[in-house]
């Protein structure tokens, strides 16, 4: 794959990440207040999700996913974490575009991730 095509499939997925309604409520760090988003597991410190639940992670499943433990973010965790801004041309459109949304350091490092 080229540079482009591998540009553009990061761009749409930060897009998708970053393209909905940022509505925040004040709540203790970890706590979820709306459905999952983004699911990390592996090596991690913390947990505010159990084990793979096969009735509500069906998607999961289907890519042979499997964890006794995660981290997992909703609106509001990711909404809490610093947000970067940058604008890419895109060579799709030649356009410029204006994306934002957090670093995946400061995802990795919001689940815990043990180095």
């Amino acid at each position: 794959m080229g540079e482009g095509t591998n540009q553009r499939r990061f761009l749409a997925a930060a897009a998708r990440a970053v393209g909905l309604p940022w509505t925040v409520a004040a709540a203790p760090r970890g706590a979820r207040i709306g459905p999952g988003l983004l699911t990390v597991t592996g090596a991690i410190a913390q947990r505010n999700c159990g084990p793979l639940d096969p009735a509500s992670d069906p998607l999961m499943i289907q890519h042979g996913a499997n964890f006794d433990r995660a981290w997992e973010f909703d609106v509001a965790t990711l909404a809490r974490l610093p947000n970067v801004t940058f604008q890419p041309t895109l060579d799709y459109d030649a356009k410029v575009h204006t994306l934002s949304g957090p670093l995946l350091s400061s995802v990795v490092e919001a689940a815990g991730v043990i180095e």
